[in-house]
């Protein structure tokens, strides 16, 4: 108990690091006296919490900065992948999924369809989306795939702008 309560205290200093992040709480806070207080932030419990430090670390160096990280809804998306984050940036919203694999993400081709004013994305590559998974956008989405990130993208300039940082890392 106490040597992961020593991890805890550790991972919420260096999370506190990354700048703009907001800086989490230690496990066993619990706070329910401020009604703006978001129950989506992703905290040091949460499995994904290494893989989105990592990710938000990457952002704040290539000058992306990072004002907040939450659990996505990606969680799950495809199957046996339950790790995923979604990041608020000064320059839109980034959903990853983080593959266990190192370069399992790199594996999934991203197939876009116009449909009736629709954009319709569906997936392919190991492993597969839940069946009948799939995007209905009204509007553009952007995707990047490097390494274990499967990166979903808000806005075409966050995507240059990550695009640009992958190939510099």
């Amino acid at each position: 108990m106490r040597t992961l309560l020593i991890c805890c205290l550790t991972a919420v200093t260096n999370f506190g690091a990354l700048g703009n992040v907001p800086p989490q709480k230690p496990l066993g806070y619990v706070a329910q006296s401020s009604q703006s207080q978001d129950g989506s932030l992703l905290k040091p419990e949460h499995g994904t919490y290494e893989d989105a430090m990592e990710f938000a670390r990457f952002l704040n160096g290539a000058g992306i900065s990072v004002k907040s990280v939450h659990r996505s809804k990606l969680e799950g998306f495809f199957q046996g992948i339950e790790k995923a984050a979604f990041f608020r940036t000064e320059n839109g919203v980034v959903e990853v999924v983080f593959f266990p694999d190192p370069r399992g993400a790199e594996k999934v081709r991203v197939t876009e369809q116009r449909q009736a004013g629709r954009y319709l994305y569906s997936f392919q590559g190991q492993p597969n989306p839940k069946p009948n998974d799939g995007f209905d956008s009204n509007r553009p989405m952007f995707f990047l795939v490097q390494r274990n990130w499967f990166m979903v993208l808000e806005t075409e300039e966050l995507y240059d702008s990550v695009k640009s940082a992958l190939k510099k890392d």
